[in-house]
């Protein structure tokens, strides 16, 4: 559906104003193991940098990203996806070599998924590769962030927050867009001292309900802003 009807994924308009903005270089840090934001920087034309190669099969490797790939040519920029949790195209063999094996319907014979999935060895497994790399670079894109985006994240995760929370905490701006905001999120930013915040959720009546730092709690009635194709509806003209 992505594919055949591009004009419909949300994600993809949202790239491409970033790109068109932003030195022609974003970052996305994610949790999730799927592959929407791929998807998304591909359909931009941008050249995607998750620490893997883009070949058919993709070795992992820790230089990766220290090429500067956003000046190279025939490309509309770089996205850097850090996916901290793994991802469902990643995979180790039994030499515990990791490659990116994309568009797979089975897993491949030998091979072992590489996805961090919650309980007991969660913690264990991030501590080699591909995740110290991919820990390390997302912990510095954050660090070196003038502002963040964050949709549908719930301030749940310990690895990722921790960093985030502190740079927001330094007064840079933050975005939240999300069905329902999570007691944690409020937490981390409203109750915390945050001074440059806007976060959106589902209000009771169908509306959107706002909590911002410059103008207040406040609701939009009729308009589902915390929507991320509706929202782009106020910043893309």
């Amino acid at each position: 559906k992505i594919i055949a009807d591009p004009n419909g994924f949300p994600l993809l308009r949202f790239i491409q104003y970033l790109l068109s903005t932003a030195d022609k270089k974003l970052t996305i840090v994610t949790t999730n193991y799927d592959r929407l934001g791929e998807y998304a920087a591909s359909l931009a034309k941008a050249v995607i940098c998750t620490g893997y190669a883009q070949n058919y099969m993709g070795h992992f490797s820790a230089q990766i990203h220290t090429n500067k790939f956003s000046a190279a040519r025939g490309f509309n920029g770089q996205v850097d996806i850090w996916k901290v949790h793994g991802s469902l195209d990643w995979f180790k063999n039994a030499q515990d070599e990791n490659f990116q094996l994309p568009l797979r319907h089975k897993k491949p014979e030998g091979f072992t998924p590489l996805i961090v999935t919650p309980g007991l060895s969660k913690y264990s497994e991030t501590h080699m590769e591909p995740y110290r790399t991919i820990f390390a670079q997302a912990d510095n894109a954050i660090a070196e962030a003038n502002g963040f985006f964050c949709l549908g994240y719930g301030f749940n995760d310990a690895h990722v927050q921790p960093k985030l929370i502190a740079e927001i905490k330094n007064n840079k701006p933050i975005v939240v867009l999300t069905k329902q905001l999570t007691p944690k999120t409020k937490q981390s930013i409203i109750d915390n001292g945050c001074k440059n915040y806007i976060l959106f959720e589902e209000a009771p009546d169908g509306g959107t309900q706002v909590f911002s730092s410059s103008f207040g709690d406040f609701i939009i009635p009729g308009q589902s802003t915390w929507v991320l194709e509706e929202y782009l509806k106020l910043i893309i003209s």
